[in-house]
């Protein structure tokens, strides 16, 4: 039966340590099926989803805490399935732009909370606009929409709400790629 987990690990950045976390995944027989790394304030944030037989993947969770404290690293790890809703979600990409101020992460997540849409994946970073240095703060959201909302009525309220935060807005479906 193949299971898989969920990992989680921060430490201090240095080269190497996506070399030593993917060599003990594959060392252990698992395979990496989804995955985010980023450096944040210098340090190493990597979260994967790996998946494997559940021997594999229960030697993964023994063994992946001994090479994070060698590493200098902390983990969480936990054993998860594939999701499998009982609703009926479209995909949705949204991407935000705006100059920066507190709350805009809360603002979004909370417009689309009161419509019962969760966000799949969450991407943010602060820039200064090409030429008059102005702080920006950009948005990319995936979002899952029900499919009983009116795609419509949702693009008009998330335009006005856009509209009273001063917040330049897109939504596009994700389309699978042409094969």
């Amino acid at each position: 039966m193949d299971k898989q987990l969920a990992i989680a690990a921060l430490g201090n950045d240095r080269p190497g340590l996506v070399k030593a976390i993917s060599q003990l995944v594959v060392d252990l027989g698992c395979n990496i099926n989804d995955s985010r790394m980023s450096i944040l304030g210098g340090k190493f944030a990597l979260i994967l989803l790996v998946d494997g037989s559940s021997e594999a993947i229960d030697n993964l969770a023994n063994e992946g805490p001994k090479l994070a404290a060698e590493l200098g690293l902390t983990l969480t790890a936990e054993v998860t399935s594939t999701t499998t809703g009982e609703q009926a979600l479209s995909p949705y990409s949204v991407r935000a732009v705006a100059i920066d101020n507190p709350g805009i992460v809360y603002r979004l997540s909370h417009f689309f909370s009161q419509r019962e849409i969760n966000i799949r994946n969450l991407h943010t970073e602060r820039y200064a606009a090409a030429h008059t240095g102005t702080a920006l703060f950009a948005v990319s959201l995936q979002i899952d929409v029900p499919t009983t909302l009116k795609l419509g009525e949702l693009r008009q309220q998330l335009l006005a709400f856009a509209d009273e935060l001063n917040i330049d807005i897109s939504i596009d479906a994700v389309t699978p790629p042409l094969t």
